[in-house]
């Protein structure tokens, strides 16, 4: 490739050309500017800012004065990468900010920037032709865009032009949730994407009650949807319940009644057993008494009976034993009467 060099203004103003062919250089001597062809889409000023131009004549700039080109690139490679390599030339790249060397015979891509309201707005049935619209470019293989946005907007993410249209690579705002893969091992879901799990399991989530509740409601299900209601609207009250008294004869249909006429008839059992308890307490004490009574008259007897023994022995000894002699005053006390027939 041949280096074509060309004078394109030594006056003020300078001059800045349409487009450039590759390896075309152009010296704008009044402005301390040369313009080098790197056959893109873009005039690419050293700043970076870019105009959109032909395809395959687009130029940067690179400043002439001493003071920027030894911190910008010509006198200090570092600053764009690697040395060259004989036949490398200068090709501005949009990833980094700057030109840096380049195989002569390499194809040059390009990365854009737009916004997704630009991308809304512009002519076009699909994204592919919506972003080179909005571009107003003719991409190449290779290229990429970012088109900035938040989440959920409808073009936003960075694409790469890929045989022959934009391909969606990446969200640039961070991914949404259709994006966002699901893994579903072990949750009973189908979904593969975290949004169609969040839609499937809406799908299946239980309906919001379409009352407000009050305090000891219960939630019950009210043949269109959830509904709160009292607890007894559900479960009924033992008043409520029928009750068969065939076998137990209590005058009773339903629960509550039979529970109230049982509580009753045990409470009057309690309190007739109580009253027999009472009685039987009173006869036990009457007949503890008339024992007591009993034992008392039976050692009173045991008594009188010794009294009449020990006077027996008495009298045996004061009288006259048979076929014997008395000899002696026979004394008798006051008042005790005496059979005279006796002697």
């Amino acid at each position: 490739m041949s280096i074509i060099l060309q004078n394109l203004r030594s006056e003020t103003p300078g001059f800045t050309p349409a487009g450039l062919s590759p390896g075309q250089l152009c010296f704008n001597v009044a402005d301390d500017i040369v313009f080098i062809g790197d056959g893109t889409n873009n005039k690419t000023l050293f700043d970076g800012t870019q105009t959109p131009v032909t395809p395959g004549t687009g130029w940067f700039s690179v400043p002439l004065s001493r003071n920027i080109l030894d911190t910008f690139f010509i006198s200090n490679p570092a600053s764009y990468g690697d040395n060259p390599a004989d036949g490398d030339v200068l090709a501005y790249s949009a990833s980094v900010g700057k030109p840096v060397w380049l195989p002569s015979s390499s194809e040059t891509t390009a990365i854009y920037t737009t916004t997704n309201s630009l991308v809304v707005s512009a002519p076009g049935s699909t994204a592919n032709e919506k972003i080179s619209n909005a571009l107003g470019i003719t991409p190449v293989e290779g290229d990429s865009v970012v088109v900035s946005g938040i989440p959920g907007d409808q073009y936003q993410g960075f694409y790469l032009f890929h045989t022959g249209s934009w391909v969606f690579a990446a969200g640039y705002a961070g991914p949404t949730a259709i994006q966002v893969p699901f893994n579903n091992a072990g949750s009973g879901l189908l979904s593969t994407t975290v949004q169609a799990a969040l839609t499937e399991l809406s799908e299946t989530k239980l309906e919001k009650a379409s009352n407000t509740p009050s305090t000891g409601q219960i939630l019950s299900w009210g043949g269109s949807g959830p509904l709160w209601v009292n607890e007894t609207d559900v479960y009924p009250t033992a008043a409520q319940v029928s009750y068969n008294n065939t076998v137990s004869g209590i005058p009773a249909t339903n629960v509550q009644d039979a529970l109230t006429l049982t509580w009753q008839r045990a409470g009057d059992a309690l309190a007739e057993a109580n009253s027999a308890q009472s009685d039987a307490t009173a006869a036990q004490d009457t007949a503890n008494i008339a024992l007591t009574n009993s034992n008392t008259a039976l050692v009173n007897s045991v008594n009188a009976q010794n009294d009449a023994a020990n006077a027996l022995v008495v009298a045996n000894s004061a009288l006259p034993r048979a076929g014997g002699t008395m000899t002696g005053d026979i004394n008798f006390n006051d008042g005790q009467a005496v059979d005279a027939g006796t002697f």
